[in-house]
């Protein structure tokens, strides 16, 4: 997967000026890190000027480019490997990355701010996928010493979702471990 993100990040649609705006996140962003999981996808989060930007550039110079039923663009790279971006907007739940570490031109969204997401894939998607991930990710925040960002009501209420009937007791301490003591405490994980 990172042989598919390099080739975004360099292909002649995403100029220099834009790759320094991009933020990897999603499955990709965990495979950058050192994930042995597989993802179909590579998740970019930028503003939506640089978005516009890609899609133009991509719309205009890619192979086969298509729009996909989920909203994300699709094209094929010159090597013959079909490529699917999810390209999102810098908003809210985007503004809530709190750190990022450089990847090619861009950047990819720290492993502690790649958890809150994937526990809402695990509890809106729930596959074995998502499930395995979020435990890689918990073991290595903690492995790495990292606590979560402080989390708000839903985030917390997510992590409690994910954490209880797919993690054992152990990791269920790792995830207490990892998050701030307010929040442990209101997960209900003291023990």
């Amino acid at each position: 997967m990172n042989f598919l993100f390099f080739h975004c990040l360099y292909s002649t649609f995403v100029s220099p000026e834009l790759r320094r705006q991009l933020v990897l996140v999603g499955g990709a962003a965990s495979i950058a890190h050192g994930s042995a999981f597989y993802t179909e996808d590579v998740d970019v989060v930028a503003p939506s000027n640089v978005l516009q930007d890609i899609c133009k550039g991509v719309m205009d110079s890619a192979l086969n480019y298509s729009l996909e039923p989920d909203g994300k663009i699709a094209f094929d790279t010159s090597q013959k490997i079909r490529v699917r971006i999810d390209l999102i907007q810098t908003g809210d739940a985007i503004e809530r990355i709190h750190a990022t570490v450089p990847f090619f031109e861009g950047s990819v969204a720290s492993m502690s701010d790649l958890l809150r997401p994937r526990a809402m894939s695990v509890v809106d998607l729930g596959s074995d996928g998502e499930v395995e991930d979020f435990r890689w990710l918990l073991s290595e925040v903690a492995r790495a010493g990292q606590l979560l960002p402080g989390l708000d009501y839903q985030e917390l209420k997510y992590m409690l979702d994910a954490g209880r009937p797919y993690l054992g007791g152990l990791n269920c301490l790792v995830l207490y471990y990892v998050l701030q003591a307010e929040d442990g405490r209101a997960l209900g994980l003291a023990v």
